[in-house]
């Protein structure tokens, strides 16, 4: 008997998480299991509040709110510019106030490295994202060994999102 490969276990443990852990919970969960730092699923809507899990602590909300980093975070820039998920590392810093920006991120916790997901499916933009503090080299290791499986996680929770907040019909 062969055992699957770890990506395989993965997928499967993360999507029994999306499937069954109550809302508030599946970044949580779903951090745990990848074994990183945080997870951000971010969906923007037209006519609502955003729709916005994610993990980081409640000082750097607190801080991102204050100073309208929403405004020159460069992730999300990129992510709702591209259709390819990238690693933090190939962002090209366009001003002083992104760069300001990505040293108080990581002043309270948030990378040095980080992945993001930029979703477009089921009619709806949304981002997904995780960062790490881990060393350079265990980054790319890690990142060599589930990306592949990141990129379905998060297609899988943006569905869920998608299904949850507006409904079965939405989904485009």
């Amino acid at each position: 008997m062969t055992s699957s490969p770890p990506d395989d276990k993965l997928l499967a443990k993360a999507f029994s998480i999306i499937e069954d852990t109550p809302d508030l919970e599946v970044v949580t969960h779903l951090r745990d299991l990848m074994n990183v730092d945080h997870v951000l699923y971010y969906l923007p809507r037209a006519n609502a509040a955003a729709y916005i899990r994610f993990t980081y602590p409640a000082s750097w909300i607190s801080r991102y709110l204050q100073m309208d980093y929403a405004h020159v975070d460069p992730i999300q820039r990129e992510g709702f510019q591209r259709t390819l998920p990238f690693n933090w590392n190939e962002l090209k810093i366009q001003s002083a106030a992104e760069a300001s920006f990505l040293a108080d991120a990581l002043s309270h916790g948030i990378g040095p490295h980080g992945f993001c997901v930029p979703l477009s499916k089921h009619g709806h933009r949304a981002l997904f994202s995780i960062s790490s503090s881990r060393t350079e080299q265990e980054w790319t290791k890690f990142l060599a060994t589930v990306e592949s499986a990141i990129v379905q996680i998060a297609d899988r929770l943006h569905r869920r999102a998608v299904i949850d907040i507006l409904g079965a019909d939405e989904r485009g």
